[in-house]
């Protein structure tokens, strides 16, 4: 097992807190007193402090190791040797494009045909797209294609290279690949597209602003910096200048910037029902979640819900009595009691949902009869099988129950959104189903002992780049990770000031 705090320890007594170049005598003398004489285990020490220095970029001491491999008539492993090109491609200057070729050309003698495994032709692909002799990047990632499959930061880099040297065409043919796997788009493709896209005009950078809005992507906070400053610095076409904002958006849509409200999550009602009709089909009746359930229970609650529906708002049961992580094992009473509250609060005091279903487990039967009793008076109650999934079931009443329909879970619900893919509709149907989610989704995230609930209302407003005649708003990531069914929080809000008089 490789020994991690080891190589640190090694790699901090080599630099001492500073890029170092050690002679071959040092490499030595360090070798015999850590005992590295079998050539797999120093080739194993070298390659992890290598690793460390493209961390760190220490350039010097990334020389030092490459030089004792030739120095001492030593075979370079590829792996080093393509750590040694992936940190000279994290040099600034106009000396990094010849030191990532020489170290390239280096690596290709080690190996015949110059073919190597998938994770050496990545590593060399971090360094090469920002050369001259980025379209290599293209031949390793075929290289990559048949042995595995290709990920996000493979094509992204393929993308920045192509807009880094101009070539359009090159970047378009990959975005499409990157949209049709349904990946993001990295961040230093985005900020390749951004300069390129400068460097021909602001029609072309609102040509990318749509291209991104469509695909659901969001620039780097680099973007928006670099956004904010081009337009505040440069009149436009009528002449006159916009003021930049960083900020964020109520859960109204409101921006508390400008005041302005974002365009609505719209979902059309062909979509809708779309959706409704094909997620039994595809979620509720495959084969996974029979194995946890079974098809008398499904026809079961197919029934009930046929009967009582529509519901204004579908509430996880065991979600909503557990959403508060205690150190200690909680009551059956305290969980109960925290259900009852929830359900009271949504459906006397909260002005909103009337028509309640929460859906429960067969030993939620246990709980406190008290309790569990005026649960049952507030809210229609559907107990399922203790190993079922009630997610699909949540979903399926929400969305049977109709577009004003609600549902109250704290669970992500990725799974059930892949299984929305056949091969007659693709991703349209995961669009969907996101954009409903995002619009119909509360979260709870306080309940109070006076049975008061804090929750996290539904997304209303569309979560992409928008813009008028005199406003832009564009969603950027900050860095912060995540949820999938979530987004991004800050956005920059540009709003046109006034004309420009040194152009009069």
């Amino acid at each position: 097992m490789p020994n991690f705090t080891l190589w640190y320890k090694m790699f901090t007594e080599v630099t001492r807190g500073a890029d170092v170049y050690v002679g071959v005598e040092e490499w030595d003398t360090f070798i015999k007193t850590y005992q590295l004489p079998e050539t797999r285990r120093r080739d194993a020490i070298f390659g992890s402090l290598m690793s460390l220095a493209t961390s760190y970029k220490y350039q010097k001491l990334g020389n030092s190791i490459r030089d004792y491999f030739l120095k001492t008539n030593t075979p370079m492993p590829i792996v080093i040797a393509a750590k040694y090109v992936q940190l000279c491609g994290r040099l600034e200057g106009p000396e990094r494009e010849e030191k990532v070729l020489q170290a390239y050309a280096e690596l290709k003698k080690l190996s015949r045909l110059g073919i190597f495994d998938a994770t050496t032709a990545q590593t060399v692909i971090d360094a090469l797209y920002r050369t001259s002799q980025w379209k290599e990047c293209i031949r390793l990632r075929e290289i990559i294609q048949v042995l595995d499959a290709v990920g996000p930061t493979v094509n992204g880099k393929i993308v920045a290279g192509a807009f880094l040297h101009d070539d359009p065409d090159t970047a378009g043919e990959f975005l499409r690949v990157i949209q049709t796997a349904k990946q993001a788009l990295i961040p230093v493709a985005l900020i390749a597209w951004y300069d390129y896209a400068c460097r021909i005009g602001q029609v072309e950078v609102m040509k990318m602003l749509e291209h991104t809005r469509n695909a659901e992507w969001f620039i780097p906070l680099e973007v928006a910096n670099k956004l904010k400053a081009r337009m505040e610095s440069q009149a436009d076409e009528d002449g006159y200048r916009w003021r930049g904002r960083f900020t964020t958006i109520s859960m109204k849509g409101e921006c508390k910037a400008c005041g302005a409200y974002l365009e609505p999550i719209t979902i059309t009602k062909e979509e809708f029902l779309k959706l409704r009709d094909n997620f039994f089909r595809l979620v509720v009746e495959t084969s996974d979640v029979f194995l946890r359930s079974n098809p008398k229970e499904v026809a079961e609650f197919r029934e009930f819900v046929e009967i009582n529906a529509p519901f204004d708002l579908v509430i996880d049961g065991l979600n909503a009595a557990y959403f508060q992580h205690e150190a200690q094992r909680v009551t059956s009473r305290k969980l109960a009691e925290r259900l009852r509250m929830v359900v009271e609060y949504v459906t006397t005091r909260n002005v909103g949902p009337k028509k309640v279903l929460v859906l429960g487990r067969k030993h939620m039967r246990s709980w406190p009869i008290d309790e569990m009793r005026r649960i049952s008076r507030a809210a229609k109650l559907f107990y399922a099988e203790n190993i079922s999934q009630d997610d699909p079931f949540l979903l399926y009443a929400a969305l049977f129950s109709g577009p004003q329909c609600d549902f109250m879970s704290s669970d992500l619900m990725r799974d059930h959104r892949f299984k929305l893919e056949s091969k007659e509709n693709q991703d349209a149907l995961q669009k969907v189903f996101l954009k409903w989610q995002r619009t119909h989704q509360l979260q709870i995230l306080k309940v109070f002992p006076d049975g008061t609930v804090k929750l996290k209302p539904p997304m209303r407003f569309d979560t992409v780049a928008q813009w008028t005649k005199d406003s832009m708003h564009i969603p950027y990531e900050s860095g912060v990770p995540r949820g999938l069914h979530e987004i991004p929080t800050n956005w920059l809000c540009l709003t046109k000031g006034s004309a420009d008089t040194t152009r009069i």
